[in-house]
C-alpha cells in the first residue's frame, strides 16, 4: 500500500551531524543512518540531564 502525502506518519525526529551520524531528539543518542532507522522504531526516553524534557 501506498502512501499519499497527505498521509499521516508516526516517527522520530533526527538530526543530521554528518552525512553519516544523527541525532534522536527525543533521547540525544547518536547513531549511523542505518542504526537511527532501527531506533526510530523503538521507544526511547529524555536523557535524565535533560530540563528541557524533565518530568514535571
Amino acid at each position: 500500500m501506498q502512501q499519499s502525502r497527505n498521509d499521516e506518519v508516526v516517527g522520530k525526529i533526527f538530526v543530521a551531524l554528518r552525512q553519516d551520524m544523527r541525532r534522536c531528539l527525543i533521547c540525544d543518542g547518536v547513531f549511523t543512518t542505518q542504526g537511527a532507522a532501527e531506533h526510530a522504531g523503538t521507544v526511547c526516553h529524555p536523557s535524565k540531564g535533560d530540563s528541557d524534557h524533565a518530568d514535571r
